[in-house]
């Protein structure tokens, strides 16, 4: 973990002498160092620091530390049960017959949460006052004082402990020689000048003392864990730490202090501990999310699911972990399908797309839960990759569609409903305005007045496309969609929707230039939805282009793979589409702040393109922003008639 240029290269100031103090002799202390596991606290294995002294009676392994102990008290079951529960080390004292000692609890390192608990307890605990008198040595029990440094100096790790008022009450080697500090030293943990050795993992900027792991468990009394960089003159490269900060207690509860631990980590342990965190808090998010998530490894097995997907595909039902379960069985299960009910092939599934690198949009599929009822889902997947770019793995998305559908479905009824409902008083209109223009026309009425019966005949035609714009939508989506094809000439078609949209924009003066529409051009098309793909792409054009600029409409023929197409394209000078956008251009919604004004751009085109699709054709467009757009409709030649007699034409 190599620093970054310039760092460390000032001198480090100089550490402050520590403080000697001329220790007092003790009796010899012996502790026992006991690794339980489970929640009962099962001795797995014990071991003396001084093998001369025998083993506490009643200490075998595979035994719970309670039967031990009969009398176990209650402040060291509290302290080993945190150090289990929250992964920090606890210290606790214990009246022994030697006096008032010190037991250290820590969970195995540095993996936190761990199962298996390091409790180290004075000897001098498990022995009555005859037995403590042997260890003492002719060391009266009063003169005694708690040696928390020799059991201290037991850990590898750094360890301090601390009052409130930071006084220094006992620091093994280790830390001593880190933090430059002493028994007895006061530290300044109220400080904001920087600390000199001591920095963020995050971001190596140095630590002030007031922000120090256990400068903030003084302050708050809440625990603390993270990681840290060590830095001294003589180091080129930071040394990290696992550093854990805990409370102390006494007897009766109440905080006392403040223990801190230092565990050196190899840089590789390092970074694997942060993205050990990291992926265990992105795993919390997709945990409580409730869109189904899945996440799959690169040979596409699945490794994680969270509850919602698990309730939404069933699993919570039964008793098997779909995890544990293979492949080929989730798939059979699923029974896959599309939404016209065709079967989903292995290589269609979305996440199976990802894994070859694709990012898939949202698929609407059917699939069977576990207790076999169907349900409609979509189902979004990307793939998942290292710093490097290769695939090692994909996500996949699931969300529950059956009630959107169910929404959707009550939609489209009530759009038909209401469409049907308004067809019919909007042609009889439309049938009295035509019999009142002609009455008009032949009692020699005022220009205004006919004029105006004009303008209310054509706003009435508009609406009545709308309308059918309303049931074919309807249609569609509900399977009623049907072509009535006759023999149509295209050229006149066209320039009816013309009339009709210059005398709708009569009053704007739009200009709308046809070319190569000078002759006849049957082809075997419903004339009626053929008219509305015209009429909705020229009205966009209209909505997109300023007055001043004309509307052109072209007719040119091409060949597309050997065989003979024609394409009708309508040209705006508008204010064009952006090329993200051009891809989901032709869905159902279209959402954009440039477009926000075009209500109903995306329904007439997904329409249109529908009714082009239903002929044999299609719809593309090329748009450059702020230049205009080609909208074409292409057709093959194949569906070009001759012109029929007057006994086939149509009435």
């Amino acid at each position: 973990m190599a620093k970054r240029s310039g760092e460390g290269s000032a001198s480090m100031p100089a550490w402050p002498a520590p403080n000697v103090h001329k220790k007092m002799p003790t009796p010899p202390t012996v502790y026992v160092s006991l690794w339980l596991s489970g929640d009962t606290h099962i001795i797995q294995s014990w071991k003396l620091s001084d093998a001369h002294h025998p083993a506490p009676p009643g200490i075998a392994q595979g035994l719970p530390l309670a039967r031990c102990v009969p009398s176990l008290p209650r402040p060291l079951g509290r302290a080993i049960d945190t150090a289990r529960r929250e992964g920090t080390l606890t210290m606790v004292p214990l009246a022994t017959p030697l006096g008032t000692m010190s037991c250290i609890c820590t969970p195995t390192l540095p993996e936190p949460g761990a199962a298996t608990i390091i409790c180290t307890i004075p000897l001098a605990f498990f022995a009555d006052a005859p037995t403590a008198a042997h260890y003492s040595e002719g060391h009266a029990p009063t003169a005694v004082e708690p040696s928390d440094d020799a059991v201290l100096g037991a850990f590898g790790m750094a360890v301090l402990h601390i009052d409130l008022a930071g006084r220094v009450v006992a620091a093994n080697a280790r830390m001593r020689e880190l933090l430059a500090v002493d028994v007895g030293q006061v530290l300044p943990l109220g400080q904001t000048h920087p600390h000199a050795a001591w920095h963020r993992w995050e971001n190596h900027a140095p630590y002030r003392w007031c922000d120090l792991p256990i400068a903030r468990v003084v302050r708050t009394t809440q625990p603390v864990e993270d990681f840290i960089l060590y830095d001294s003159p003589e180091m080129e490269d930071y040394l990290p730490f696992l550093t854990k900060a805990q409370p102390t207690y006494d007897a009766e509860g109440e905080v006392t202090g403040a223990a801190w631990l230092l565990l050196p980590l190899a840089a590789k342990v390092y970074e694997d501990g942060i993205t050990h965190r990291r992926a265990n808090e992105i795993i919390a998010v997709v945990e409580s999310m409730r869109d189904g998530i899945m996440l799959y490894n690169a040979q596409g097995e699945l490794w994680q699911m969270n509850p919602a997907a698990r309730q939404m595909l069933g699993w919570d039902l039964i008793v098997i972990d779909p995890i544990d379960s293979p492949r080929a069985m989730r798939s059979l299960a699923y029974s896959p399908q599309h939404k016209d009910g065709r079967p989903l092939l292995d290589a269609e599934w979305p996440m199976q797309r990802a894994l070859q690198g694709e990012n898939t949009e949202v698929v609407e599929l059917s699939l069977k839960r576990m207790n076999s009822t169907r349900i409609s889902v979509g189902i979004s997947a990307s793939p998942l990759r290292d710093a490097e770019g290769t695939i090692t793995g994909a996500v996949a998305v699931i969300r529950d569609m059956t009630l959107h559908r169910r929404f959707e479905q009550m939609r489209e009824g009530f759009m038909s409903l209401a469409s049907h409902e308004l067809r019919t008083p909007i042609t009889s209109l439309v049938m009295v305005q035509h019999i009142m223009q002609r009455h008009l026309v032949r009692s020699q009425a005022q220009p205004a007045l006919l004029d105006l019966n004009s303008e209310l005949l054509s706003q009435l035609r508009h609406l009545n496309r709308l309308v059918d714009n309303l049931l074919d939508m309807t249609g569609l989506t509900g399977g009623q969609f049907e072509l009535r094809r006759e023999p149509t000439d295209v050229t006149k078609l066209v320039h009816g929707i013309i009339a009709e949209l210059t005398q709708l924009h009569k009053w704007t003066h739009r200009v709308f230039l046809p070319k190569d529409f000078d002759k006849p051009l049957w082809l075997d098309v419903d004339p009626q939805r053929f008219g509305q793909v015209i009429y909705n792409l020229l009205a966009n054009a209209v909505k997109f282009s300023p007055v001043i600029q004309p509307v052109e409409i072209e007719l040119h023929y091409f060949d597309q793979e050997g065989a003979p197409w024609l394409s009708i394209d309508i040209i705006d000078a508008g204010v064009g589409i952006p090329e993200e956008q051009l891809h989901a251009l032709f869905d159902r919604v279209v959402e954009s702040e440039d477009l926000s004004r075009a209500s109903g751009m995306g329904y007439n085109l997904y329409l249109s393109r529908a009714i082009a699709q239903r002929h044999g054709g299609t719809i593309v467009v090329n748009s450059v922003v702020n230049l205009g757009s080609t909208f074409s409709v292409r057709l093959p030649l194949t569906i070009v008639v001759d012109a029929p007699t007057k006994e086939d034409a149509p009435s």
